[in-house]
């Protein structure tokens, strides 16, 4: 084996074109002791393969290198870097570890810094236990690959602080795959025609706390994680992908994924804003949330839990009124989680008037939705679809022109609808089992309000809750206040209000302080059908040209 006892490696005059310590082929050795620094300029500071380290490099640098600036592959035993500046631009990454064992990057009262430009800034794969790398500061810009890259097994670490900045990466910006161990990025990450960000097959916790920027590239994947939690804390995430899909979180379960601090913005033409598929638990929190979709799905959750901090957006908006395809779903909420602890989507706007009249309407307009009939309980062909979820609350929000329904639900608990709009023509079919209309559900329990709201185009009823028969209901409130409801339109056109209780059925109706015209059946039709319960209260309404 080799020691370097107490010395110093600097290339000085013309550049050297051989690292400062190279080491190649299995069995050898290096220990490093006493004091040890190496300072290049153009070629690496550090390249073994195959051999096994012991000891520390106190300093080292590479001020314009043009191979990289540190490589180890296939290491054994351990190394440190206290401080370490790397500058080096070209394709090769500027940090590079391949299965290199025990690597630390001891940041605790060290500095290191990694600068790269042309290509990645950290490129480390075959971690395991016991490399912590840490970073001061890196900086990738222009890589035609990853800004930082890892990869590995155990519980290794990583961290990059609050000034660290990738740019222009064309595969991935921060990719990180695999390992127990916690990983930080504290910086900014603005992808070129790739990926932002990528969490993989991990059972640690990862935070992004920087900004993120992702413009035409393929936005965020987080996926196939188990345990742990993936945090973006940023107050800036804003993804513009057109036809790629911006957020796709999918079999995560055993993992919590949390994009907090506001600022989310996504806009997508034909790929979906925000998709959560297959487990796992999800939250969006903060303010100046936003999903704008043109002809695809704003937002879909499926098979995945909706956590108590809530999926919070300003405004959520699908569909289009031009050329452009149309979607077959503005929002879908599929199984989230109904339990008392399980949170819900909250649609907030900004205020302001939503009606026919003045559709502001600033919690989004979603329209446009096609789609084949449909009876199901997660339909084409339909705005706003909210089954075995819990506690969404939609204020300000215009829904329209849908194949089938507007919204349609079922197993929904304590539903609110505020101050919003419903209008041109929702459904095509009145006939069982579609009944197609404006709202529809089967089974809604809780307390359920619907308020301040204009309601109308169904193409059979406007509002309808009426599960199938045999199917077991329960105990619910629902409250229709202060609306105007209005307009059913379609063949057999038909009520304004219906609500039908059946069997073990215990229901509250309160129908109050609305208007209600130019229906084909009745404006409220509340039916009780075997030993249901029903208690009902029809107040103060205007009834018109029924």
């Amino acid at each position: 084996g080799v020691t370097l006892r107490s010395m110093d490696v600097t290339d000085t005059g013309a550049a050297a074109g051989q690292p400062g310590v190279e080491l190649t082929g299995a069995g050898n050795g290096l220990t490093l002791s006493g004091t040890v620094d190496v300072a290049m300029q153009s070629a690496r500071a550090v390249s073994v393969a195959g051999a096994a380290l012991s000891g520390e490099l106190a300093n080292t640098t590479v001020t314009a290198g043009t191979a990289g600036g540190v490589s180890l592959t296939n290491t054994t035993g351990s190394l440190t870097f206290r401080n370490l500046a790397l500058t080096t631009s070209g394709t090769t990454a500027a940090f590079a570890l391949t299965n290199a064992a025990a690597v630390d990057v001891d940041g605790t009262g060290s500095a290191a810094t990694v600068t790269a430009n042309g290509g990645p800034a950290v490129d480390a794969t075959g971690l395991t236990g016991g490399s912590d790398l840490v970073f001061d500061t890196i900086t990738a810009s222009g890589t035609p690959t990853k800004g930082v890259n890892l990869d590995g097994t155990g519980n290794w670490t990583f961290s990059a602080g609050a000034g660290s900045a990738i740019s222009g990466a064309t595969s991935v910006g921060f990719d990180v795959n695999g390992g127990s161990g916690p990983v930080g990025y504290a910086g900014s990450i603005a992808n070129g025609t790739g990926e932002a960000v990528d969490v993989t097959g991990r059972s640690g916790d990862t935070t992004v706390s920087g900004n993120i920027t992702g413009n035409g590239g393929t936005g965020i994947t987080i996926a196939n994680n188990t345990a742990g939690t993936t945090t973006l804390s940023g107050t800036s995430k804003t993804l513009n992908t057109g036809a790629n899909a911006a957020v796709t979180l999918s079999s995560n379960t055993g993992h919590t994924i949390a994009l907090t601090g506001g600022g989310l913005d996504i806009d997508t033409t034909t790929g979906t804003g925000l998709s959560a598929t297959g487990g796992g638990s999800v939250t969006v929190q903060g303010t100046g949330n936003t999903v704008d979709s043109v002809s695809a799905p704003a937002l879909s959750v499926a098979n995945t839990t909706i956590g108590a901090g809530n999926l919070t957006f300003q405004r959520v908006s699908s569909g289009n009124a031009t050329a452009a395809a149309d979607p077959a779903n503005g929002i879908v909420l599929n199984n989230t989680g109904t339990a008392a602890g399980n949170g819900g989507l909250m649609v907030t706007g900004t205020g302001g008037t939503c009606t026919a009249a003045t559709p502001t309407c600033t919690g989004g307009t979603i329209q446009s939705l096609v789609g084949a009939d449909d009876s199901s309980f997660t339909p084409v062909g339909t705005g706003i679809v909210l089954t075995s979820t819990r506690a969404p609350s939609l204020s300000s929000m215009r829904v329209r022109n849908a194949s089938n329904y507007a919204i349609r639900g079922n197993q929904l608990t304590n539903l609110t609808l505020a101050n919003s709009l419903i209008d041109g023509t929702n459904g095509t079919n009145e006939a069982s089992p579609f009944s197609d209309g404006s709202i529809s559900f089967d089974t809604i329990l809780g307390t359920n309000s619907i308020t301040g709201s204009e309601i109308s185009g169904g193409w059979q009823r406007n509002i309808r809750v009426d599960h199938a028969s045999g199917v077991g209901g329960g105990t619910m409130t629902l409250n229709v206040t202060g609306n105007n409801i209005h307009d059913t339109v379609g063949t057999a056109p038909d009520d304004g209000v219906f609500v039908e209780a059946e069997n073990t059925d215990n229901y509250t109706v309160n129908v109050a302080n609305n208007t209600l015209q130019n229906h084909g059946g009745d404006h409220v039709n509340v039916t009780m059908i075997n030993s249901a319960t029903i208690d009902v209260s029809i107040t103060g309404n205007n009834l018109q040209n029924p």
